[in-house]
């Protein structure tokens, strides 16, 4: 008996669950003394089989297949029903499992040498759905290099204010000079695509001229932490094979020296594609051993574009420099601001560490658009919502890096601050931000946990199992982004 069983073994008890497990699958196919099973005719009894509900379940799912024979002894095949607890399972799930078993049991029985790893579960409806609906848009993506929508922008804008740090301002004019001196320095020197150069500087204007400048040149830049450890900072030179390290571009922007001319693809010394490398950040090393990703100029771009369309904005938006330039939302922070118009507002180290004065500087600054992890953003809510603090410009947070965690402060300051939405943005370092969630304007309407959303433009996501299959909707898998 099932009871004795438990009781013998005598597992760990939850009320949540059944003790000894919560699948079963069941073929009633024993047969009766004379060799057949009492679901037709005998001789002086007329047996037939009925369904009889008792209003309970044993197990979570209880699969329970039964054989039938007909009058003259043949096999007649195979009923089945499925019995499953409400609060755990909705009918429509529990047809889908029905359907894929249904599926399966078509498939092997009409080729019993297929491999089952080679089997599709999904229908029609399904595979359309996962190729079509819940894959990124197809989109049009600009024709221009990352160099040149800069260039672009600081023609529309020459005299508007890039870059602010602390008491310091720079118009693109500005920028775009000091940044094409850089360049023709990297270029004079034999620097361009396919290579990288070393950014070693602390949050600054001149960090932002640098990276502009190598980006200019064709170049790939590395972003090398100014704290990291000597031993790290070698591996990352050598690993990705550095030549050039810029730790001083004041000396190579000086006025007067190099040309302040946008430098084109003929002055290069090698040729700048779509799958030139624009930069090139080093994982936090999950095996042990840092990782170095490129990030292809392509894919970079047409982040930036799909950025825009689901952002917007433009002259007069303030966006925080807040992310540190080793992590690659930094990338998509600086230029979605200085490829559109707006003002790129770096702030201080003592205000980073610091979610009550960050808050503060938030209001100070007028800033309009912030990108944080999930828990400076709690911070910063929490810290505002204690102040009486109102932020009024700001328009935008977005969320990246890791689970966003709808929590009580969170709530309290986007009801507080209705005009701000939340964007939620998933992807490896690999990838960039690959999927994106906007959360509901009306806070009431949030749920947990958060969804990382819809694919970006032009990019697919599917989930697949180990042999690379499709897997059916609700069953675990490998996120795999194209």
């Amino acid at each position: 008996p099932f009871e004795y069983l438990v009781e013998v073994l005598n597992p760990a008890r939850s009320l949540a669950h059944h003790p000894l497990f919560q699948v079963m699958l069941a073929l009633q196919n024993a047969p009766t003394a004379n060799g057949r099973r009492l679901d037709g005719h005998t001789p002086d009894l007329e047996v037939s089989l009925g369904a009889v509900n008792t209003g309970a379940v044993q197990f979570d799912l209880f699969v329970n297949l039964m054989e039938t024979w007909t009058v003259d002894g043949p096999a007649g095949g195979i009923l089945g029903a499925i019995e499953y607890r409400k609060d755990l399972f909705d009918r429509v799930t529990v047809q889908s499992l029905v359907d894929r078993l249904y599926r399966l049991l078509s498939s092997v029985t009409a080729d019993p040498d297929a491999s089952l790893e080679g089997i599709d579960l999904l229908d029609d409806e399904e595979r359309a759905r996962i190729h079509g609906e819940w894959s990124g848009r197809r989109r049009d993506v600009p024709h221009l290099s990352l160099p040149e929508l800069f260039e672009a922008q600081a023609r529309r804008s020459p005299h508007a204010t890039a870059v602010v740090f602390g008491a310091e301002e720079v118009t693109y004019e500005q920028l775009n000079d000091r940044a094409n001196r850089v360049a023709w320095s990297l270029i004079d020197r034999g620097v361009g695509p396919e290579q990288v150069v070393a950014v070693s500087l602390p949050r600054s204007v001149e960090l932002i001229v640098a990276v502009l400048g190598v980006l200019k040149a064709g170049a790939a830049y590395l972003p090398v932490d100014p704290g990291y450890p000597a031993e790290r900072v070698s591996f990352m030179l050598a690993d990705a094979g550095c030549d050039v390290v810029l730790d001083d571009p004041t000396a190579l922007w000086a006025p007067g020296r190099r040309s302040a001319d946008n430098p084109g693809q003929e002055h290069r010394v090698g040729m700048l594609s779509e799958q030139s490398p624009a930069y090139v950040i080093y994982t936090s090393g999950s095996t042990g051993t840092p990782k170095g990703v490129e990030m292809p100029a392509g894919a970079l771009r047409n982040l930036l574009t799909w950025h825009h369309r689901e952002i917007g904005g433009g002259a007069g938006d303030r966006v925080a420099q807040f992310t540190t330039i080793s992590f690659d939302v930094s990338a998509q922070e600086i230029l979605s601001a200085l490829f559109t118009g707006k003002t790129l507002v770096i702030p201080a180290d003592e205000v980073r560490s610091s979610a009550e004065k960050l808050a503060g500087w938030l209001a100070e600054q007028r800033i309009t658009e912030l990108y944080a992890p999930a828990v400076v953003l709690d911070g910063v809510s929490r810290s505002a919502n204690e102040l009486g603090l109102t932020l009024p410009a700001l328009r935008h947070v977005v969320q990246g890096g890791e689970p966003l965690r709808v929590t009580a402060d969170l709530r309290a300051f986007s009801a507080r601050h209705p005009q701000v939405r939340v964007h939620n943005h998933y992807g490896p370092t690999e990838t960039h931000a690959c999927t994106a969630y906007l959360l509901p304007a009306d806070v009431r309407a949030w749920s947990m946990p958060v969804p990382i959303g819809r694919p970006v433009d032009n990019s697919r996501a599917y989930v697949v199992d180990d042999s690379m299959q499709l897997v059916p909707v609700g069953v675990p898998g490998e996120l795999y982004v194209a």
